[in-house]
């Protein structure tokens, strides 16, 4: 065979070989691709995913703690809707874990199952909690709920510890793969020695990425790992940012970091904040000043962009981003690339955190990834931290509103004769702050004369009698009221097992009582004394006015003897002593009433046919005015029983008003039917009306509020009062409907009581 031949054969079979040699590096190479893709993926995913399980049960666990020591069943509610989200959040990541965790299941399943069986013990904190045995919650949740969470922490530590060992096993899988190709490569003769050389510096890069991409992956599950423990530990919102801003800057080797937070008033702007990290102060000295001037509407400049869009955002370099305003402020800011996220609490941006370099750098979408994850961690310190909030303030004013009210809380556990008291109480008992009490100790502050009362009140309790009371205290040798009140909780057995109850100083509410009652007595013997005295003044009064117009009476007989000058003062003399007789009647018929006096001689008639007669006492009185008077009685109104004199004297009244303060041609009017066994009778007029402000004051006594604006004299102001008086006596009532210019409208109603 020639030389051409064998070189050629031998060529061939080279190639051959080397196809084949090839095609099985390709295979490994394939193979180590998929490794290092697994090692890209299961570091970040299981590791994350079981941090983010450990993370959500730790602030369960101390979300529980919440709850047991809530006050109000409102800050049970709260506590418990936290636990219930963070809830959810781990079953969403046993079922990431479930999926790719490649160590032993029964691990994930031991976990998982913990998890289902501490909620038994979470719903039993939540339920005593509610029924507000806070000793008994704090217990279990100290105990058996502590044991539950901490065994569930030691096996969540062993699947940390298995993902991490994973990780350097596909470590171990490539060098293995690594070696083989090596040594397939090695045989190869000629060309194949520098295929293997090239193939060796290739494998050799590829490690050095992976290795490179590894470390980075850890580093990122580390800083993950620190964020997440300084959400859980930090006391304050800044502080937790703080931490995520020294660890950010280390991981990156970024020297400049700063918080934005919107600001308190309407406008939500982003403020800059005290936050830093800074590697070398005076370096940046321009830029940190250029930033301490700076505020961003949604949309403008760096936090401005993340504000509107809620994600992360990157720079190459600022000096040539038009939308990055502070390099107008100065014009050498000291940074290149910067990138930024923000802080979610929900959809809502509580802040937003950004970084810079001194050089430009292209966008890194996986640390973009991570630093999203980081702000949605912060946002439940900023959620934690608003919720811790909440409860002091709400706190605050349940401690301000019984310190206010004089209020105090106390708690009994009945069986070990153990009493709990609030700060007020202490006050409120004059007793040291702090001193340990019982039922017996409380019994020794309550007022010797109101101690057996309590006993007796308190024993009645236990047998499930309300406990609602008040007593004295003897506080430094003074008399203190107070009110007590309590719910009384039993076992199964009906035994008393605790009650809850409160104390309200009332002292000065009894001295308010005491001076209503003397001034009420002094004030009804006062109109007492008043109505006696009027009422023996009127007949005083009634003996020279009657003599007064009988001697004017009987002038006026003799016509032919006096001057027309002297009859016309005669006239004047008798009208004004009617005028006053009337005045005079009239004080004496009040005073009857407001003393009591006043006899109501109630006696059966038949009002449909008074009301039907009466008008024509009136008739000639309306004829002088010429006025319409219009009449619509009910058929059916008949006999009732009442004072026939008293309602044909509330009718004149109301009707005499009619007439008087209607003008001249207009229309007056009375209505009357029966309703649902009640007469009703409206005494109605097209006259000048009243004002709404006057409308609460016309049955006052002496009160002329139309008269005065009508421009008449004659009235004494009493006739409305005695008309209502006369109404209520008979059990009715009388009101008014006016308007001014519109006419009134009198309403009488009084209970249908038949013969």
């Amino acid at each position: 065979m020639k030389i051409g031949t064998r070189l050629s054969m031998g060529l061939g079979l080279s190639i051959l070989i080397t196809i084949i040699v090839g095609s099985f590096a390709m295979f490994q190479m394939q193979t180590l691709a998929d490794i290092t893709e697994s090692m890209y993926q299961h570091p970040l995913t299981v590791s994350n995913a079981v941090r983010d399980i450990r993370s959500d049960i730790i602030a369960m666990h101390r979300s529980m703690k919440d709850v047991a020591l809530a006050e109000t069943i409102e800050q049970i509610e709260e506590a418990t809707v936290i636990v219930t989200r963070y809830e959810q959040q781990v079953y969403d990541k046993f079922d990431i874990v479930f999926d790719t965790f490649l160590g032993n299941m029964d691990d994930v399943e031991n976990v998982h199952q913990a998890f289902i069986d501490w909620k038994v013990i979470r719903d039993e904190v939540i339920e005593l909690s509610r029924q507000n045995r806070k000793v008994e919650a704090a217990n279990i949740t100290k105990g058996k709920g502590a044991r539950h969470v901490e065994y569930m922490m030691s096996r969540i530590e062993k699947m940390i510890v298995f993902a991490a060992g994973k990780a350097e096993h596909f470590l171990a899988s490539a060098e293995q793969e690594k070696k083989e190709i090596i040594f397939v490569i090695s045989g190869l003769i000629g060309f194949m020695i520098i295929l293997g050389l090239i193939n060796s510096f290739i494998n050799i890069t590829n490690r050095k990425k992976t290795e490179r991409a590894l470390i980075r992956e850890g580093a990122f599950v580390l800083l993950l790992q620190r964020i997440a423990v300084a959400a859980n530990e930090s006391s304050t919102m800044e502080e937790a940012m703080q931490v995520c801003l020294n660890e950010v800057c280390t991981l990156m080797d970024w020297p400049v970091g700063h918080v934005y937070m919107p600001s308190d008033d309407e406008t939500g702007v982003l403020i800059p904040t005290g936050l830093w990290h800074i590697d070398n102060p005076e370096k940046f000295t321009s830029f940190r000043e250029a930033t301490g001037k700076s505020t961003f509407k949604s949309g403008i400049g760096l936090p401005g962009r993340i504000m509107a869009s809620k994600q992360p955002a990157w720079i190459i370099d600022v000096n040539s981003d038009p939308n990055f305003t502070r390099g107008k402020l100065v014009e050498h800011l000291g940074v290149k690339a910067a990138f930024g996220f923000p802080v979610l609490l929900e959809t809502e941006v509580v802040a937003v955190l950004e970084f810079f370099a001194k050089t430009e750098a292209e966008p890194d979408e996986k640390l973009l990834e991570v630093m999203a994850n980081i702000g949605k961690q912060l946002g439940r310190v900023v959620e934690r931290a608003r919720a811790e909030e909440e409860l002091l303030k709400n706190q605050y004013y349940l401690t301000k509103s019984q310190e206010i009210g004089s209020i105090g809380t106390w708690e009994i556990d009945i069986q070990n004769n153990v009493i709990t008291w609030t700060d007020e109480i202490y006050k409120i008992f004059g007793v040291p702050l702090g001193t340990e009490m019982n039922y017996n100790l409380f019994l020794n502050c309550i007022h010797p004369d109101d101690r057996d009362f309590l006993n007796e009140k308190w024993i009645a309790s236990l047998n499930k009698e309300p406990y609602d009371i008040e007593h004295r205290l003897i506080v430094n040798n003074k008399v203190k009221w107070v009110r007590e009140k309590a719910d009384f909780e039993f076992d199964t057995d009906g035994n008393p097992v605790t009650a809850i109850g409160v104390v309200q100083d009332i002292t000065e509410l009894k001295k308010s009582e005491e001076k209503l009652k003397s001034a009420k007595i002094e004030a009804e013997m006062a109109n007492k004394a008043k109505s006696i005295f009027l009422a023996n003044m009127s007949h005083e009064l009634r003996t020279p006015l009657n003599a007064i117009l009988g001697f004017s009476q009987v002038l006026v007989l003799d016509k032919e003897s006096l001057t027309a000058q002297q009859l016309e003062n005669l006239g004047y003399i008798r009208e004004s002593g009617e005028h006053l007789l009337e005045m005079v009647s009239d004080i004496l018929d009040l005073s009857k009433i407001e003393s009591g006096r006043m006899e109501i001689e109630k006696e059966s008639f038949d009002l449909g046919n008074m009301l039907t007669r009466f008008p024509a006492t009136m008739q000639a009185i309306a004829d002088e005015k010429d006025l319409k008077l219009e009449m619509d009685i009910d058929p059916a109104l008949s006999m009732i029983v009442a004072d026939e004199k008293r309602i044909k004297e509330v009718l004149y009244n109301l009707l005499s008003n009619a007439i008087k303060f209607t003008d001249t041609g207009k229309k007056i009017g009375i209505k009357a039917w029966l309703k649902e066994q009640q007469v009703v009778i409206e005494v109605w007029d097209q006259g000048m009306g009243i004002a709404t402000k006057d409308l609460e004051k016309i049955f006052d006594p002496f009160e002329q509020i139309v008269k005065a604006k009508h421009g008449t004299s004659k009235g004494t102001g009493l006739g409305l009062a005695i008309t209502k008086k006369l109404i209520e006596a008979h059990d009715g009532t009388l009101s008014v409907e006016s308007k001014q210019g519109q006419g009134s409208r009198f309403t009488v109603i009084l209970p249908c009581t038949a013969a």
